[in-house]
């Protein structure tokens, strides 16, 4: 009796091993040397498949190389950008194929091609896969997918018309001439001025943004905009680590709240999904008011969390740490 229990554990056991090495087989080999191989009858060149990494070991040697030499003095700065795209293009043509883990990508630089992928509404041309983590940093256009999208897009439509556009000229002339005149200060102290203008082209952006979006100075904001660069860095960081369900966002939550940040507590699993939907839900089940408070529609979790805690909050859903940076004056005018 005991052999044959024994017997039939020795068989299940090796049952399971050669289905789980041959589900990994599929995923890894398999099925993208299937999908290269019909993506090629279909007249489509690119790298061929390396095992599990791809081509990542090659576009992270590529931007190493570049981006370890000064930077010409030119326009030309796709070679310096993504010299991986560029090297692909020059080797197989502006449609190439090319490998994202197991994923193949596709690269289309033909101007006809990409208006048509572009222009389709049929939802057949979709955002490739990013981290969950993405969202806790953006859940707007560039995220978004289907009608969720389409909604936001005409939220956001009128504050892209050109008269509303020329109307802000005035700001971007303000900060643009701010900018230049402390570089005209700089190099009047010396004959002679280096000037590092990557942050000092991050500023000029923070600033516009402020004073066309929010009606104040990148200065009077620039809490909200460090708190913005801090969740970027431990979203980064996050990204980075080994994921164990729910010690993620306890510990990104602690770390915000050792830095003065106040909000919702961590909820096992769903965080404030619930009470996020549930605050929408209710604001859209409503006409809405036609005035400029367009914020507790799109977004009256935010409002309530920054009313409850402050200016900049802390809400928690069930994969990150999430911070809201905003002013009580500003949300009429965004």
């Amino acid at each position: 009796m005991a052999f044959s229990m024994l017997h039939c554990l020795l068989i299940s056991s090796l049952v399971l091993l050669l289905y789980g090495v041959q589900k990994v087989s599929y995923s890894i080999w398999w099925k993208p040397k299937w999908l290269e191989k019909r993506l090629r009858r279909q007249g489509i060149t690119g790298t061929h498949y390396k095992l599990v990494m791809g081509d990542m070991k090659e576009y992270i040697r590529l931007i190493t190389k570049a981006w370890s030499k000064p930077m010409n003095l030119n326009h030309d700065i796709v070679s310096r950008v993504d010299p991986f795209t560029l090297s692909n293009m020059q080797k197989y043509g502006k449609v190439s194929l090319f490998w994202v883990g197991t994923t193949p990508r596709l690269i289309d630089m033909d101007p006809e091609m990409m208006k048509e992928i572009l222009s389709n509404k049929l939802g057949h041309f979709q955002k490739p896969y990013i981290s969950p983590l993405i969202f806790s940093l953006t859940r707007g256009l560039t995220t978004l997918e289907g009608e969720e999208w389409a909604k936001h897009r005409r939220i956001i439509n009128p504050a892209f018309h050109l008269e509303k556009l020329k109307a802000m000229i005035p700001e971007f002339i303000t900060s643009c001439s701010m900018m230049i005149e402390q570089w005209k200060m700089l190099a009047s102290l010396n004959e002679t001025c280096e000037v590092d203008v990557w942050p000092e082209l991050q500023n000029l952006t923070r600033d516009v943004i402020s004073r066309a979006a929010l009606g104040n100075s990148f200065e009077e904001g620039r809490n909200i905009f460090e708190f913005q660069k801090e969740h970027i860095t431990l979203t980064l960081e996050a990204m980075q680590k080994l994921y164990i369900p729910g010690f993620r966002p306890k510990w990104l939550e602690k770390r915000l709240r050792r830095q003065g940040i106040t909000g919702t507590h961590y909820k096992l699993v769903m965080g404030d999904m619930k009470e996020y939907i549930r605050l929408i839900t209710k604001a859209w089940s409503k006409p809405m008011n036609l005035n400029h408070d367009i914020v507790s529609r799109v977004d009256p979790f935010t409002l309530s969390n920054m009313q409850k805690y402050g200016i900049v909050v802390l809400g928690v859903d069930n994969t990150e740490a999430d911070c809201h940076g905003s002013r009580d004056d500003e949300r009429n005018t965004v």
